[in-house]
C-alpha cells in the first residue's frame, strides 16, 4: 500500500474516533498488505485488521484496543509495548514477533500463534503472564 493511501485512511480513522463515528471512516485494512509498514505508535484502536499482512511492520507501541485482528500476519514484526486490549486476535500469527511489553488483557487469544515470539513482561487481564526473558511459547 502507497505510504500517501495509509496516511489518509489513518487520518481518517482518527477523525472517525475522534467524532465517535460521526465524520471520517473506521479503517479498513482487510487483506492488505502492509509488509514492512512503519506505524509506531498508530492509534488502530477499532480498526479492522483482518488477514492484513504485516511481516516486519514496525508497530511498536501501537494502539489496537478493540481492534478486529482475526487472522492477520504479523512474523517478525515489532510491537513492543502494544495494546491489544479487547481485540480480536483469532488466528493472527506472531510468528518471531517482538510482543514484549504489550498488552493481551480481555484480548481472543484463540488459535493465536506465539511460536518464537518474545513475549518478555506480556500482560494477560492486567497481570504479568510471561516473565523477563521468555522468548518462546
Amino acid at each position: 500500500m502507497e505510504k500517501e493511501k495509509l496516511q489518509n485512511i489513518l487520518k481518517d480513522h482518527e477523525l472517525w474516533l475522534e467524532s465517535e463515528g460521526k465524520e471520517g471512516k473506521r479503517a479498513n485494512f482487510s487483506g492488505a498488505s502492509l509488509h514492512g509498514a512503519k506505524l509506531s505508535e498508530a492509534n488502530l484502536r477499532g480498526a479492522n485488521l483482518r488477514e492484513v499482512n504485516l511481516f516486519e511492520a514496525n508497530l511498536a507501541g501501537a494502539d489496537f484496543m478493540c481492534a478486529d485482528i482475526w487472522g492477520a500476519d504479523f512474523p517478525r514484526a515489532n510491537l513492543a509495548g502494544a495494546d491489544f486490549w479487547g481485540a480480536n486476535l483469532a488466528g493472527a500469527d506472531f510468528w518471531g514477533a517482538n510482543i514484549s511489553m504489550a498488552n493481551f488483557s480481555r484480548a481472543n487469544l484463540s488459535d493465536t500463534n506465539l511460536e518464537k515470539a518474545n513475549l518478555s513482561n506480556a500482560f494477560y487481564n492486567n497481570k504479568t503472564v510471561w516473565p523477563a526473558g521468555f522468548n518462546k511459547i
